[in-house]
């Protein structure tokens, strides 16, 4: 195939044709693309853009808002509805703007077990945490009652009420600020008690009525 000058090549990119490979019998392999025209990549694109957008638009609850410059942290946020989209040459750009009902960034969840012993608990982050959840198969003191208490802030969460001589399963959730006691919801914990909050920096917890051991839950946050 004779070497022109570039008008065969230009001919040949006009119809998707990349180029060619000699092979060894003096023929040549050419290398063929799909045509696509710019207008069409346009409209794929700007198609792509408008189908995820459209997406988020349908997002109604928080959702986990990842940023990769952020060490695994997140945010829980909701898209506000406000998009701005700006053409440019070869690519589309949209800015989204998100509302984020909780200022703070999520990290890691624990789970700590704490007994009648004293357990030190480091809480890392820079906000107090989110999430605590203590669940425990407790038997009460003769008095009908289960605490467990943060010994470093003197906090403490303090069930009454409850029937001596058997075990029970409990649930307290302190962000609903709701307990369960057996699967029943009514209201067991008392006036005095406090919702532990669990502050960062070291803290000492134990039960201290009572007796179990109680799985604690909760996730570190920051700001």
């Amino acid at each position: 195939c004779p070497v022109d000058d570039g008008k065969l090549l230009d001919a040949l990119a006009k119809e998707g044709i990349l180029g060619g490979l000699p092979i060894a019998d003096g023929s040549i392999l050419w290398c063929v693309t799909e045509k696509n025209t710019k207008e069409d990549m346009d409209k794929y694109t700007r198609t792509n853009v408008l189908r995820h957008l459209s997406a988020l638009r349908a997002v109604s609850e928080p959702k986990k808002l990842i940023f990769s410059d952020e060490n695994g942290l997140y945010r829980m946020a909701v898209p506000n509805g406000d998009v701005e989209i700006t053409h440019h040459l070869n690519a589309d750009e949209a800015h989204v703007r998100f509302i984020c009902p909780d200022p703070r960034m999520y990290g890691t969840e624990y789970t700590v077990s704490v007994g009648t012993t004293a357990r030190s608990v480091t809480v890392l982050g820079s906000a107090p945490t989110k999430g605590v959840v203590v669940t425990v198969t407790a038997t009460p003191s003769s008095a009908g009652a289960w605490r467990i208490t943060d010994s470093t802030t003197g906090e403490y969460m303090e069930l009454t009420g409850l029937t001596t001589g058997t075990t029970h399963a409990i649930t307290i959730d302190c962000d609903t600020r709701t307990v369960t006691v057996d699967g029943d919801s009514q209201r067991h914990i008392s006036a005095a008690s406090d919702w532990l909050t669990l502050a960062p920096g070291v803290h000492s917890l134990r039960v201290t009525v009572g007796s179990g051991t109680a799985s604690v839950k909760y996730r570190e946050m920051w700001w």
